[in-house]
């Protein structure tokens, strides 16, 4: 068994720990989030799509990946 927090499928930015919802066992396709906030003008922000798992996969669709800015 794994041990840790957040195994599963899940996204998170490079640098930063995962905070948001992570997918295990089977499912049908999900959506998935994260909150960031750039903090420099000018700021590269990597984003990781990952399982944390002994096995089994995740697929990922990388045409769905956006990025929406909210005001604060």
């Amino acid at each position: 068994m794994l041990s840790g927090k957040h195994q599963g499928a899940g996204l998170r930015i490079t640098g930063r720990a995962r905070e948001a919802d992570s997918i295990t066992g089977d499912c049908n396709w999900r959506e998935l989030a994260v909150d960031f906030r750039v903090e420099q003008p000018i700021e590269q922000v990597e984003f990781i799509c990952e399982l944390r798992a002994r096995g089994g996969e995740a697929w990922f669709d990388l045409n769905s990946l956006h990025v929406i800015e909210l005001d604060d």
